[in-house]
């Protein structure tokens, strides 16, 4: 999270979407770690099915956390891991991001 956390502050003109898939009891801690590590923008909450939530996100993913998801400014995927990551690998992505045509 502090690589991501850094990587974002580092490009303000990509929007950082967070979702959160802890349980309902667990929030207030989420809210905590995320004011923790300098979120301080909108995260949401995961509601619903977790295969359905998984599904429309990617059919790749295994429901592993962390997951992450790379759209370029068109809504196209261009990157998709699931665990850890580092700021490199976050900076990669961003760049893909950023020279996508699709």
């Amino acid at each position: 999270m502090p690589g991501l956390v850094a990587v974002a502050r580092r490009h303000p003109e990509v929007r950082l979407v967070l979702v959160s898939a802890d349980f309902d009891a667990q929030r207030t801690e989420a809210a905590a770690f995320l004011a923790k590590q300098g979120v301080s923008g909108t995260t949401y909450v995961k509601t619903g099915s977790d295969q359905d939530f998984i599904n429309a996100l990617d059919s790749r993913w295994t429901g592993s956390l962390p997951a992450t998801l790379v759209f370029d400014a068109k809504g196209h995927e261009v990157a998709f891991w699931e665990g850890k990551a580092d700021e490199a690998r976050f900076e990669g992505a961003i760049e893909q991001a950023q020279s996508h045509q699709p």
